[in-house]
């Protein structure tokens, strides 16, 4: 089948499917005792809800892999998955699966997919004190760097009448999948700048604090130990990542309202390596989180931070990555969302000589059908230079889709 006509196909089948459900859901809506998602009550005190959901898309990608000389292609993506919750008296449990499968007419490898489940258990031990248990597990065969990604934690909150205490427990393991995929074939392109040794664990303690919280000015400090395990290096590597990481903010909140927050803080950032050659690194930077609503129906969010991520290099022990980020929403009718985010980062690897800029903004449309049925359309630009190389890329996306839901 042609590249034109699947594109056909996908439209035309997108259309006769947005008809079927605009009138079928449009009916369901129309009865107001109709339920969000599938209700029960299995036994007394306790509710069950389901909410299954499909998502469809298809667009024009220009460079999904960020390649310097990265090939455009049509695409059609499908999402479906579910969410089951479980509601008692001081108890909630949730669960969610969900599933995404791509093809891209015009690239090497063509289908993509990815699975992530996750649970999550919350507990009202009093009034005053929240208990949280998340595990999740990501399958992520459509990315460039392909792995296996499980992440849990264990969260206490504490509320009193002047002060809150959070108290958490995390863990992390990437481990890139090399090889063959599960179908067999290989997937060597994907294994140019990764590998095993790319695989970790890490293990946070987290304590936070905010204090004075009956007033405007709330004074408020963060500590974090994690531990870096790159359990699959080889013996005496080269390049050496295990590292212990401490970081800390401390700074005050101006909350005047409801609908307007900042905090504005310094944050130190602290990583101690295993490696002969670079055995440490520091730095110290603003922290600033912003949150406004000037009306009801507009959202305004921004961020400034400095922060040691994981490496994107292949001589670099890890990235120091400075952020500056605004996102934007706006209801601007009963059925109309406008969704827009924009984001730079500058990437210095630590060990290596890069040094990256990264653009990226995003714009969404979302029209509301009705209680079960969304419309969208979307647009991502992405522009990355590297000053040492001169390397650099640009990526377009453009999509339209449907979003079903119960």
């Amino acid at each position: 089948m042609t590249a034109a006509k699947r594109k056909c196909s996908f439209i035309g089948c997108l259309s006769a499917m947005l008809g079927a459900m605009s009138v079928m859901t449009g009916q369901a809506v129309a009865d107001d005792t109709t339920p969000s998602g599938f209700t029960y009550e299995p036994v007394a005190g306790t509710s069950v809800v389901w909410r299954p959901f499909v998502e469809v898309e298809g667009g024009y990608d220009s460079n999904l892999d960020g390649e310097t000389d990265g090939a455009g292609s049509w695409f059609e993506r499908i999402d479906t998955g579910s969410s089951l919750k479980v509601s008692r008296d001081k108890s909630t449990y949730y669960f969610t699966l969900r599933g995404r499968h791509a093809v891209f007419d015009n690239l090497d490898i063509r289908e993509r997919w990815e699975i992530k489940a996750s649970a999550d258990a919350t507990y009202e031990l009093s009034e005053t004190e929240t208990l949280n248990f998340t595990t999740e597990y990501h399958h992520d065969f459509f990315s460039f760097n392909r792995a296996n990604i499980y992440t849990s934690d264990a969260d206490y909150a504490l509320r009193q009448e002047n002060y809150k205490i959070r108290l958490q427990a995390k863990s992390t393991i990437e481990s890139n999948i090399g090889g063959n995929d599960s179908f067999g074939d290989p997937i060597d392109i994907f294994n140019v700048t990764r590998g095993a040794a790319y695989d970790y664990s890490r293990t946070d303690g987290y304590v936070a604090l905010l204090t004075n919280t009956k007033s405007w000015l709330q004074p408020f400090a963060i500590y974090d130990y994690g531990n870096l395990d790159y359990f699959n290096q080889v013996a005496n590597p080269i390049i050496d990542r295990n590292a212990i990481e401490h970081f800390g903010v401390a700074g005050l909140r101006f909350q005047p309202s409801e609908k307007f927050r900042i905090d504005i803080g310094g944050r130190i950032n602290f990583r101690d390596f295993d490696d002969k050659v670079t055995t440490d690194f520091t730095s110290s930077y603003a922290d600033v989180n912003v949150f406004w609503q000037p009306m009801d129906t507009v959202k305004i969010t921004a961020l400034l931070e400095r922060v040691i991520k994981e490496p994107s290099t292949s001589f670099g022990l890890a990235d120091d990555v400075r952020t500056v980020g605004l996102t934007f929403d706006w209801t601007f009718s009963k059925d109309w969302l406008l969704s827009a985010t924009g984001y730079y980062d500058r990437v210095e690897a630590i060990g290596d000589d890069a040094r990256y800029n990264k653009y990226l903004t995003t714009l969404s449309i979302t029209y509301y059908v009705n209680d079960h049925l969304e419309v969208f359309g979307q647009a991502l630009a992405k522009w990355v230079n590297e000053e040492v190389s001169g390397d650099a890329y640009d990526r377009y996306k453009t999509g339209l889709g449907a979003r079903i839901k119960f």
